[in-house]
This record gives C-alpha cells, structure tokens and sequence, in this order.
C-alpha cells in the first residue's frame, strides 16, 4: 500500500456523461446506491467494523455522489474507504463465470482470506496508525468474495443500461475534501467485465445422501419424486435409469419408513443478495434401498463405488510418477 498521509472520512463517486447534463435517472442511481452500501455492509461485517453513512448533497460535474463516514476509529474509516474505491473499481480477476471463481476457491485459498481479515482487524485494534498496512492483499480476497462479485455486477449492469453513463470514477476523501489517494476509473467499454454471464454455481454432491420416500413416481414420465432429507422435505428427480424403470416395472415395492443411499446432486445458484440457494435435486445413482433392517445394494451402486476407487488409484498413481 502507498504512503498514506492523512485519514479518509469520506467516499466520492463521479458519475461522468455524455451529454452537458448533471442529472440521471433515479431509479438508476438508486439502485446504484443500494448496490454499493451493500458492498460496504459487507466489508465492514468482514472486517467487525461499525459505521454509519450520511449523504452529503449532490455535486454537479456529471454527478458527484460524496458519503461521509462516520465511526469511532479514523484508521477503520480510512481501510473500509479506500478499500471500497479499489474493489468497486477492479475488475474481477477475469473472472466471467462464478464456475471460475468456485474453482479457485479452495479450502487454503479460504482460509487463507480468513487469516488476512483477522490480521487486519487485529492490526487496526492495536495501532491507531495504517501506514504499516498492506491492502493488496485484502483488495485481492474481496475481489473475489462471492457476495461483492454479485453487488458488483449487479451495479454494472444498472450502469450499463443507462447509455447516459460514459464512465464512473471514485476516490477517498478527508475531512476537508482533499483526495488523499489517486482517482479510480472505470470506462464504459469495460462495464462488461463486471457483470456475471450467469448465476448459476457447479452443482454440489452429496455420495452418501439418505433419503426417506414419500411419495414415489410409479409411472413414465417427467415427475418429480418426493422425500425427507436432512429433516428437510425435497423433491428430486429420479435420474437413476436402471432404478426407476424397476421402480416402474414393479419390480421394487415401497413403504413407510423406505430409505434410498444415492448420490445425490444439489443444482445452485447466486441470488440477488449473493446468498447461495438450492435450486433443485437430482438423485443420479441409487446405492442402497433400505426398508427397515433389509439391506438391498443395487448393481448400479457398486459400479459408481467401484469406478470411483480406480480413478482415485489412477490419479495416485499419476501422481507417484511425477
């Protein structure tokens, strides 16, 4: 992080356009607003910082948005503030897809972020001062944190459908409305780069999901079957061909109180929040079906098992060789 040489307490973002006018529409800039205060709802409840946020009123010049920022330590105001100009600024590491970003997301690389917020809060807690911290490396984890990325999109894409918009530039300010850092800017050829190509996230696997039968599908047909799992009532898909055409033949019977062990797919996505939801079941490989003390193992159960153990001896073996 550059020399600091004194505290931000407030946050400007200029909106430029391509006309001589200084206004825009209201719903736009509201729906703006909404996105960058949940940004930095967000970052403050990371960091444990309390603050409260005043509109000061609107500056022509395009248009100036300035937020003072109000909290009992400077140096927190000074972090959240300039980390705030960066991340609503820095594209997302090329990340397009959340696909991406859920494979770069490792249990280290989590942990990893944890490790670096908690430094930080522990810094700021001990030391008035902030000259002796480095952002980089917290301006890199929220860039990748899901609930920013989704924020972030979301006010790209409002931004993006007002043609008014040519470009947005944002920055720190101190008490007196001096800069104390260089100005950020985003041009309107790179919006895109912020906004998601979809929500959707890989689907999450469960290999030993139990799930008690409700309510059966007995016939042929695209239906739902419906069960109790993790206390939960569901309805799945039932994509185990070989099970369902038994079921259907009649060759596999029910009753209170039946269990099936499969693999079971979680289809997800992003919401509007950030907040990951479940947006259907799949059971894909009928394991076991368990009525009472009656065990019965399925042939497609012991294949998906058996696969599973030479690809994880190939890959062992891959990696002897190396």
């Amino acid at each position: 992080m550059q020399h600091i040489l004194s505290h931000a307490t407030k946050f400007e973002l200029h909106y430029y356009f391509a006309d001589q006018t200084h206004s825009m529409s209201a719903l736009t800039r509201n729906k703006c607003e909404y996105e960058l205060l949940q940004i930095i709802n967000e970052v403050a409840f990371q960091l444990g910082i309390k603050v409260e946020i005043d509109a000061e009123a609107l500056q022509e010049g395009g248009l100036r948005e300035v937020w003072d920022f109000i909290g009992d330590n400077s140096s927190q105001l000074t972090v959240i503030i300039l980390l705030l100009t960066f991340i609503v600024t820095c594209i997302p590491e090329g990340i397009k897809k959340l696909e991406e970003l859920q494979i770069k997301e490792t249990e280290l690389s989590i942990e990893e972020k944890k490790l670096n917020i908690e430094k930080l809060k522990n810094d700021l807690r001990k030391n008035e001062s902030i000259e002796h911290i480095d952002l980089d490396a917290l301006i890199s984890d929220f860039n990748t944190h899901l609930k920013i990325i989704k924020h972030k999109s979301n006010f790209y894409s409002q931004l993006s459908e007002n043609k008014k918009v040519i470009k947005i530039t944002t920055n720190a300010l101190s008490i007196e409305k001096t800069p104390i850092d260089k100005e950020k800017t985003v041009e309107r050829k790179d919006f895109h780069k912020f906004i998601l190509t979809t929500d959707n996230l890989p689907p999450e696997i469960d290999e030993r999901a139990e799930i008690e039968i409700v309510a059966p599908v007995l016939k042929q047909g695209n239906y739902k079957w419906k069960g109790i799992y993790q206390d939960e009532v569901i309805t799945f898909y039932m994509k185990d061909s070989e099970f369902k055409h038994s079921v259907i033949a009649g060759e596999i019977p029910f009753k209170s109180g039946t269990f099936l062990e499969c693999v079971l797919e979680k289809s997800r996505k992003v919401d509007n929040f950030g907040e990951i939801i479940i947006t259907g079941y799949s059971v894909n490989t009928v394991v076991r079906k368990i009525d009472d003390s009656e065990v019965s193992e399925t042939a497609q159960g012991k294949r998906y098992w058996k696969n599973k153990e030479l690809k994880s001896r190939q890959r062992s073996l891959f990696d002897s060789d190396k």
